[in-house]
């Protein structure tokens, strides 16, 4: 099920430029700058764009699977939906909508004559599937050099490690054949971004 979430915000002053402040007004820094990393990346899919009447339908990655999110651009409120299981007003997944419907309001508003039906998202070159996995890689990377774990060693190098987050979220990791960087894990970032890493 879908749960509608309004931003009562005044019509005029969103419509035409919705920015990371104004989001983070609503949001939170936090949710906004994981948004805007999913924006960047490009990682959702524009299902329906109706600029003229403010409505946009999308598919957006999510940690567990695509997550539909819908964004409503009102006279008085922006409205938005999403059926991922953040528990807040504002998720992620929104705001990488918000910022791609402004995107397409503004397109639309500097094009003269162009219709909704004629409305395409500006295509950018396509990544090979694995400059995809590359990216994705060293994103993970990133993140590992910058987050905080505990590692609790096991009893030889091939085998079960124990890995816990800053958050206390406990992993295990076992490693196969460490040289050739074989190995699995319990997290659900293993289990659901098929690079086998």
């Amino acid at each position: 099920m879908i749960s509608v979430r309004e931003w009562r915000c005044p019509y005029e002053k969103i419509r035409p430029a919705i920015s990371p402040g104004d989001l983070i007004a609503f949001h939170g820094v936090g949710v906004v700058s994981r948004g805007i990393a999913i924006y960047e990346h490009g990682a959702f899919t524009l299902h329906e764009a109706d600029p003229e009447n403010g409505f946009f339908s999308y598919d957006v990655d999510g940690n567990y699977g695509d997550y539909t999110t819908q964004v409503r651009l009102l006279e008085d409120r922006i409205e938005t939906a999403c059926d991922c299981p953040y528990p807040g007003i504002g998720c992620k997944h929104t705001v990488a909508a918000l910022l791609d419907a402004r995107d397409i309001v503004q397109q639309w508003k500097l094009s003269s004559g162009i219709t909704a039906d004629t409305l395409k998202p500006v295509q950018e070159p396509f990544l090979t599937s694995e400059e995809i996995r590359q990216q994705a890689l060293e994103d993970r990377k990133s993140r590992a050099r910058n987050e905080v774990f505990t590692v609790v060693e096991g009893d030889m190098i091939k085998g079960e490690h124990l890995v816990e987050t800053a958050y206390g979220r406990q992993y295990v990791v076992t490693l196969h054949n460490p040289q050739d960087e074989k190995a699995h894990c319990t997290c659900p970032d293993y289990l659901t971004n098929r690079l086998g890493t």
